[in-house]
């Protein structure tokens, strides 16, 4: 069994879900060399890398002739990681300042002047990046500040929220909850999508 990742659409950080879920560390972050390594030695086939990869950059062959199909695909593959970096909603957090940590997340309501959409998600929730729709499709305002926070105690999501699937898009104007809409709906219901955000926004 071959693990191969396609450097080209492949964020490489510490905090891969590949490698989170490895049972074998046969892929894990080299922290000399600031990047995610590969111990084929170690792979036991369980596919698990390949599946939690959000941006499904991880490939994982079981024969010599999938080996080499996987590596040409990788070879001709026009993208680059910049095409994926677009925050989406459902997908993992791309951009550093779209984060908010869990435990930040009620100050973090309260310090914005400005009207904020909120993603909560968890990862259960999470999709591959490119079924997501992006935001800047949805959201019509400039001054509106988009955020996500996962979330891994729901306990610490207030109440009267009252989020009850995820993901959830909450709309905030000056602390206060003034539209929601929840679950996901990939490219596929991206005007239904969209439809329901900005109509949410301008009702807000």
């Amino acid at each position: 069994m071959t693990v191969q990742i396609n450097c080209k659409i492949c964020d490489n950080v510490a905090e891969c879900e590949g490698i989170k879920c490895c049972l074998t560390d046969a892929l894990f972050w080299d922290e000399e060399n600031k990047k995610i390594s590969i111990d084929n030695n170690k792979c036991i086939s369980c596919k698990r890398c390949e599946k939690n990869c959000p941006n499904k950059a991880i490939k994982v062959s079981s024969t010599q002739e999938e080996y080499d199909k996987q590596k040409n695909e990788i070879e001709k593959d026009p993208r680059k990681l910049s095409d994926l970096c677009i925050e989406r909603y459902g997908s993992v957090i791309i951009s550093p300042e779209a984060r908010i940590e869990e435990s930040e997340l009620i100050e973090e309501m309260g310090k914005q002047t400005k009207p904020i959409l909120l993603e909560i998600f968890t990862q259960e929730s999470v999709k591959p990046i490119e079924d997501c729709v992006h935001i800047k499709d949805m959201v019509p305002r400039e001054d509106l500040v988009f955020k996500k926070v996962k979330i891994k105690d729901k306990e610490k999501i207030p109440k009267e929220w009252n989020v009850r699937i995820f993901p959830s898009l909450l709309l905030f104007i000056d602390g206060n909850v003034m539209g929601k809409t929840e679950g996901y709906m990939d490219y596929r219901k991206k005007l239904e999508l969209t439809k329901e955000v900005r109509d949410m926004i301008r009702y807000g």
